[in-house]
């Protein structure tokens, strides 16, 4: 349990240091980074599966980089859908935003489970 609690604050922590470094990203305070990091979580263990299972042949092909492009997706689905949370820009700024949104919470999240070791 202090393990998911840990996940959870060093996720929204991250999210708010990384809206306050990046230009094309915003968020408006703790709730909506909280709901931001809430929603993606659920994401990330109801639809996203489903979707990586449907996408496989095309991540086979792809030699799984396009797991990486599901996940840079929802990253963007879910900030246009939070209130608070803004990727402004144009697309392609909000594809890089996304990417480093991605890589920054995967850094947190293998952080996290070495924790657990």
């Amino acid at each position: 349990m202090l393990l998911i609690i840990l996940y959870f604050i060093t996720n929204v922590l991250t999210i708010l240091i990384l809206s306050s470094l990046l230009p094309t990203f915003e968020v408006t305070g703790f709730s909506a980074a909280f709901m931001f990091i809430v929603v993606l979580t659920l994401l990330n263990f109801t639809v996203i599966p489903v979707i990586k299972f449907l996408t496989f042949p095309i991540n086979f092909l792809t030699l799984g980089l396009f797991h990486g492009l599901i996940n840079i997706l929802t990253i963007a689905v879910v900030a246009n859908t939070i209130r608070g949370v803004d990727l402004s820009g144009t697309t392609t700024d909000k594809f890089f935003t996304a990417l480093i949104i991605t890589f920054s919470l995967s850094v947190i999240h293998s952080l996290v489970g070495k924790l657990n070791h």
